[in-house]
């Protein structure tokens, strides 16, 4: 449309309509001279170009690496760690670690934790809440210190996703495969109310030409109550294996025992305060 327009304008630049009018009058000599010295401007094609570009958002999808998680006190639950460190992300408890799954609660969004997908390593985790019969918390399937990244979904969970309550979300987590170089870790946490986490891993390296590495890891939790009676204690030990297969991808084996022995906090309300303190 704009070069045909600008063709036009030439045309009514250019076209001599006065001399088809007076056909019979000779033009003045001055008027044809002056008309002949009046330079001609050259026609200048006008040209269109259209650009797209494909724009593709990754807000909803975030992913919580080791580095980001080893900012926080060892042990704390990788909730609490999303919870500080991505918008729309709310976690409660009453104990510092996050362990009394009695008393926590997660919301995404304002999703709550049996309306979000949670999975280990492709295992499906059920809901994670207290009295889990389809699965088991994060904090009693792995050991803190060895989730390697979290992939947290804002939105409806991948179809991949192996669980059937991913509409609010979904929470992969993945364990961190050994290192190349043998070597440990050790980590020794106190606190308040006789709080001890202990904390050691062991890592083989490659053992072999065909790439074969492990590692060994144990941590103990002991810590007494704010208020009420009785403690929380935990111990787990978990192992990994990774076995190579060359460019056609690996083979990977990961074993967790956790014992965990909890008195939960009792629920407060105004009248149990009232009749028998806030430290009941």
């Amino acid at each position: 449309m704009l070069l045909f327009t600008s063709y036009l304008g030439l045309l009514a630049e250019t076209s001599p309509a006065h001399a088809a009018v007076n056909r019979h009058t000779k033009p003045k000599p001055h008027a044809a001279k002056h008309a002949a010295s009046v330079p001609q401007k050259p026609s200048t094609p006008e040209s269109v170009s259209v650009t797209a570009s494909r724009l593709t958002s990754h807000g909803m999808e975030q992913t919580i690496t080791r580095k980001t998680m080893d900012a926080f006190v060892p042990g704390t639950s990788p909730l609490q760690v999303l919870s500080a460190t991505t918008p729309g992300v709310s976690f409660a408890s009453d104990d510092p670690f996050g362990m009394d799954t009695w008393a926590n609660t997660f919301y995404i969004r304002g999703y709550t934790q049996s309306q979000i997908g949670i999975t280990l390593d492709g295992i499906p985790l059920g809901d994670g809440q207290f009295i889990n019969a389809s699965g088991l918390d994060i904090n009693q399937a792995v050991i803190q210190d060895n989730i390697g990244h979290v992939d947290m979904s804002q939105g409806g969970g991948a179809l991949d996703v192996n669980s059937i309550t991913n509409l609010g979300g979904a929470l992969q987590y993945y364990t961190a495969d050994p290192r190349d170089k043998m070597g440990g870790d050790i980590s020794q946490t106190f606190g308040s109310n006789s709080t001890y986490r202990t904390f050691a891993k062991f890592e083989s390296g490659i053992l072999n030409h065909t790439g074969t590495k492990f590692s060994a890891s144990y941590a103990r939790t002991d810590a007494g109550k704010w208020k009420g009676v009785g403690d929380q204690f935990e111990q787990q030990a978990n192992f990994k294996i990774i076995q190579p297969l060359g460019t056609r991808g690996k083979i990977s084996g990961f074993f967790n025992y956790s014992e965990f022995d909890q008195y939960n906090y009792s629920d407060l309300s105004l009248e149990i305060i009232q009749k028998m303190g806030a430290a009941s």
